[in-house]
This record gives structure tokens, sequence and C-alpha cells, in this order.
């Protein structure tokens, strides 16, 4: 049996805690995801026993300010057809971690490749209808340019322009590993990525990138999670060859200067704040996310964060 300071302990440590789980809970209500209490526990700030996370678990949804259907929690009433969605999607993704490897595989042969990782919905185990695989590639230094204009010839020639299994949307260089915008968006698909190739490469990503643990205590880079040989790659060590030279340099300059102008006339309505946001453009860096999806993840996250916090004397 608790004695007064035991309790009073324990009350402390939900207090703190149900904060982080309303967090949570609030930003993966956005995706209608429902977690489930060890998930939680790993998405904590601070560290709790999972009994302690359990417990502010049951507090909160005796106050209605979360819901469980079976062993998953959700901000949400709808916690019992977005735990259906969630299932499917895990379903859909086995399909596309069967392809992963190949389409990792040749990925890494491309020259100034060296790291590649999953990134958006499939680095959290789930594909929905019209979900595609996501890719976050490290290249060599002040040749980022080069390496995203072969990959990009490489998907309009060869595939079509599909992006189901070969979308490359962001690219950082060796030499700038760590990500400027800090907030619960860009943390949580940090902390999730998944490497499939560049090891070492991700391993100082991490190491760039320790203010993740402001928003995931538990921060850590997984293990590669496909397994394959990458070879020797002749090809792509012969063009590197030939390019690591001032011509290269130049190519790298011109490919950049050339994207820069082609979106700056596509998004020419952007305001410069949501280009540079959206569409950030560097020698070291090629982010091109028009949509503009965190923003209008971080505004829901808000306002459902608000409104749960509302409902309990904060």
């Amino acid at each position: 049996m608790k004695t007064n300071h035991q309790h009073t302990l324990v009350c402390e440590k939900l207090s703190t805690l149900q904060i982080e789980i309303v967090e949570k809970l609030a930003y993966f209500a956005v995706f209608k995801h429902p977690n489930t209490a060890s998930e939680l526990q790993n998405s904590t700030h601070h560290y709790y026993a999972i009994q302690h996370i359990n417990e502010a678990l049951e507090v909160l949804c005796e106050s209605r300010l979360c819901f469980q259907h079976k062993n998953y929690y959700s901000a949400l009433p709808s916690i019992k057809s977005d735990l259906k969605r969630r299932k499917q999607g895990e379903q859909n993704a086995k399909l596309f971690f069967k392809k992963l490897p190949f389409y990792a595989r040749l990925i890494s042969h491309f020259p100034y490749v060296r790291g590649v990782a999953v990134s958006g919905s499939l680095s959290k185990g789930v594909i929905h209808k019209g979900g595609d695989i996501d890719y976050f590639i490290i290249t060599t230094d002040k040749r980022l340019w080069l390496a995203r204009v072969l990959l990009v010839a490489f998907k309009k020639l060869f595939l079509f322009n599909s992006h189901r299994y070969f979308c490359v949307n962001y690219f950082i260089s060796e030499k700038h590993l760590e990500i400027p915008d800090r907030n619960i968006f860009t943390a949580t698909e940090v902390s999730t990525l998944l490497p499939v190739y560049g090891l070492k490469e991700f391993a100082k990503f991490k190491k760039a990138n320790n203010w993740i643990g402001q928003y995931y205590g538990h921060f850590k880079i997984k293990n590669r999670i496909v397994d394959f040989s990458p070879g020797k790659k002749p090809v792509k060590r012969c063009i590197e060859f030939l390019l690591n030279n001032p011509i290269g340099n130049l190519l790298d300059i011109l490919f950049m200067y050339i994207t820069v102008w082609r979106w700056g006339v596509k998004f020419k309505h952007f305001s410069r704040s949501k280009y540079d946001l959206t569409l950030r453009s560097t020698r070291n860096v090629s982010k091109h996310h028009p949509q503009d999806f965190q923003t209008v993840v971080l505004n829901k996250f808000q306002k459902q964060k608000t409104k749960m916090l509302k409902r309990i004397n904060l």
C-alpha cells in the first residue's frame, strides 16, 4: 500500500507525464494514427516506466482526454475506425517493404550518394492509398545537385516520373547534416528515419541533430532495415572519378541555378518565407516540399493540443 508521500510523488510524475502524452497524442491525431502504450513510452522526452505510462493513460481516458480500443490509444473518439485504417496501412506497407531493397540498392549506385533513408509514412510502418516511398538522401559535399539531377532524370526517363517507389525530395550534403527547422514535425521525421544505406553517415547525422532530444528523449537512428550488398559500384566510381574536378564543380552549380530558376517560375506565387521553407535550395540542401505539409501538420497539431489542454486545469 502506498504512503501519502509515495502517492504525491506518483501524482507529480503523472502530471508531467500527462502533458507529454497529451502532446504526442495530439500530434498523432493529425494523422489519425492510434498508438500503443509502449510506442508512447518511446516518444516521450523523459524516460518513464511502462507502469507510469499506463497509469497516466488510465487517468487521461477517465477524463475523456484520450480514448482506448484494445491496446491502442488516441486523442480522437474515432479510434476504432482509425485503428482499422492503421492496420490496413500496415498491410499495404508490406508490399512497399518488399520492393524497397531493389530501389534502395539502385539509389545507392548513383554517383555521390553516400546515405539513403526511408522517410514519410513508410518510416512509421504504414502506407495509405496513394502513398509512396520517400527517400532522404545524403550526398558528397559540393556534388548534391549532380546526384539529384541524375536521380530525377532516371525517374523521369525510366520510371515515367512515377513517385510510387522512387520519391526523392530531400537531399543534404555530408558537410551540412543539421536540420534547421526545429519543431515536433521535423523531430518526428528525423527520429523515425529508416536508413537503408550509409549507416556511418547516419551516425554522424544523429550526432548533428541531437536537438531532437528536446522532443524525443530516446532519439535513435534505427539499424538498416533492408539487407543488401552494395557491391563495388564500378560505374559509380568511374563517373565520380571523371567529375571530381572543376568541371564537376561547375556542373553542380549550374544544375542548382537551373533548378532554382525553374522552381522560381513555377512557384512564383509563393512568398519568400514559404519558398525558403518548402523549396530550400543551397549547395548543401535541396528540399522539394511545395505542398508545405509541415505547416499544415503543425497548425492542426496546435489546434488539437489546445483543444485537449483546455479540458484540464493546466
